[in-house]
């Protein structure tokens, strides 16, 4: 129900919060600015941000950059602050950013519903900020959780960073960045999850006390953290986002006959759809965080052995709000080009047919057949799954996954 109390039924255009789906919303926009050469990933924030202070870490001044965020590698908080001063040995801090891990449900990357981020102050925040720049006195100040670059701890803070970076580069507000970025992709039902706006089809939010029973949850203000969880939207308008995605990531300049280029380059894509080094998540077998998306790779461990399929998503939790995106590629044929050999693309990675990707972790080989030029194609190809709830701490994401695995059982690429 979109609204239990006036008896309104959930339908394709109910609104509804996406929660750190945001995130890779936010990851696009950043990616096509990196990709124009407007903004330099390794350059510290404080080239486009020099409102943000330097950092130390165990009195060792230290580097965050823009790629750093984008990955959760930079040691931004999340809704706990740190301890003091960074006086703690190494142990110390690894116990700390497990029980930061551990706290953030409502935000937790596996989308688990134990207790966490629902008890913090922050999560249920109602102040408005008028700017980025207020926002980020919220955190701006706090010591790090770790040395840039040597761990990995989910936060949306520094997606609040990250938003202070965009409006650097585009010379606007990230609000208007991000209207634009919605227009320019189709993403005709989504908003920022503003409370005055008059927006049709915008469901009511619900979560369940100690008793198993339903509540109204209560008012937030979400303008602490516009890129990392503030954004409104249908699970049409989810599917469209995550299929231009796709489409991205299978583009190729043989297709250009046939199809536009996408809104970002494959090689692009390719990086984004990456794990970093370092990350980690609960999505699959030697998973990880790229580029504001979870991914799993490819993997065969044994023959006869079970096939993990190479996958990206995310999942949301947000005040009354549970969400999940997953997209899982299938392989697409390309036809050769003039001066190199019959090529096909493996979990969304254009190679010849005799090399692998490297998103496949496999430890067995095959070659794949040669695809001639009268072979059919179709982007985006892939399976694309969209679930958007307005309850609180529900986990979607296998959920999700298994809705997958039955679409590429029938061979039935769609969305």
């Amino acid at each position: 129900m979109a609204d239990v109390e006036n008896r309104v039924p959930c339908h394709p255009d109910t609104v509804m919060r996406i929660a750190s789906i945001s995130k890779s919303m936010t990851m696009a926009v950043v990616a096509k600015l990196w990709q124009d050469g407007k903004l330099d990933l390794d350059k510290p924030v404080q080239y486009y941000v020099p409102s943000f202070p330097k950092k130390t870490f165990n009195k060792e001044e230290v580097t965050i950059t823009t790629r750093q965020l984008v990955s959760h590698l930079a040691g931004v908080r999340h809704y706990k602050k740190p301890p003091a001063n960074n006086k703690t040995n190494s142990k110390q801090v690894k116990d700390k950013k497990s029980e930061e891990a551990n706290s953030a449900t409502a935000e937790k990357p596996d989308g688990s519903t134990v207790q966490g981020d629902s008890g913090e102050k922050e999560f249920y925040i109602r102040d408005r900020f008028a700017t980025i720049q207020d926002a980020l006195k919220l955190f701006k100040d706090d010591d790090l959780m770790f040395k840039p670059g040597t761990s990995f701890l989910y936060t949306t803070h520094g997606w609040t960073l990250i938003s202070a970076v965009v409006e650097a580069v585009a010379s606007e507000p990230f609000t208007e960045v991000m209207r634009k970025f919605f227009q320019v992709m189709g993403l005709k039902y989504t908003y920022l999850d503003e409370p005055e706006p008059l927006i049709y089809n915008r469901s009511r939010y619900y979560s369940k006390n100690a008793r198993g029973r339903l509540n109204n949850v209560p008012y937030v203000d979400v303008s602490l953290k516009w890129a990392g969880s503030g954004f409104l939207s249908t699970v049409g308008d989810l599917l469209r986002f995550g299929n231009a995605m796709l489409y991205s990531y299978q583009w190729r300049n043989e297709l250009e006959m046939l199809y536009p280029p996408g809104y970002l380059k494959a090689e692009t894509m390719q990086a984004l759809w990456t794990p970093q080094p370092g990350t980690t998540s609960k999505w699959g077998r030697c998973d990880g965080y790229g580029m504001g998306w979870f991914v799993v790779p490819s993997l065969q461990e044994h023959g006869g052995g079970d096939i993990q399929k190479f996958s990206v998503g995310h999942t949301g939790g947000a005040v009354g709000a549970s969400s999940v995106l997953l997209i899982v590629p299938n392989t697409v044929p390309y036809p050769p080009s003039p001066a190199s050999p019959a090529a096909v693309i493996s979990n969304g990675e254009l190679t010849s047919h005799t090399s692998s990707s490297p998103n496949s972790l496999s430890v067995f080989s095959s070659s794949k057949p040669v695809v001639t030029q009268s072979t059919e194609i179709c982007i985006p190809c892939g399976v694309t799954v969209a679930i958007i709830m307005n309850l609180q701490n529900v986990g979607l994401q296998h959920l999700a996954m298994d809705i997958a695995a039955l679409f590429r059982e029938t061979q039935v690429p769609v969305s």
